[in-house]
């Protein structure tokens, strides 16, 4: 028999895979959703000299031409595996992209995080004074925000 714990972790684990997977879809729509033809924005200015067949089997190489359902189980299997894929403006395996960005991006929500914590910090002690269930829940707010 399992105890309110476990079935708390369990149901918390079923409730994170849930919603990583609709995170996922939508991640994937929304790259799907940019307006224009990724083989077009890849080649740029030498898409002039392909015909429309080139073009036709390169958006068959990348998988352009498959039903949308079909790229999906593609792409979240290839996740799975550890593989990004490259960028098709680029040209570069995606990985090498993330890993050339990465620290910037830290560097940024370091500074987000300070800069929230720099502002919240004193206005919430200004409020705890006169309403201290009302700062408890502000601060959980703020801090669920700066987490994310």
């Amino acid at each position: 028999m399992m105890g309110m714990k476990a079935k708390g972790k369990i149901r918390n684990i079923v409730n994170a895979v849930i919603f990583f997977f609709i995170l996922s879809i939508v991640c994937f729509l929304v790259v799907q959703l940019v307006p224009g033809d990724p083989v077009r924005a890849r080649l740029g200015e030498s898409i002039a000299v392909l015909s429309e067949e080139e073009i036709e089997q390169l958006r068959d190489s990348y998988g352009l031409n498959d039903p949308i359902v079909v790229q999906y189980i593609k792409w979240i299997g290839n996740i799975f595996k550890g593989d990004f894929g490259n960028s098709i403006t680029s040209g570069q395996p995606v990985i090498s992209e993330i890993r050339r960005t990465i620290g910037t991006t830290l560097l940024l929500a370091l500074g987000a995080v300070i800069v929230i914590a720099v502002i919240s910090v004193p206005y919430l002690s200004k409020i705890s004074q006169r309403e201290k269930i009302i700062c408890l829940n502000g601060c959980r707010l703020i801090l669920s925000v700066a987490a994310v």
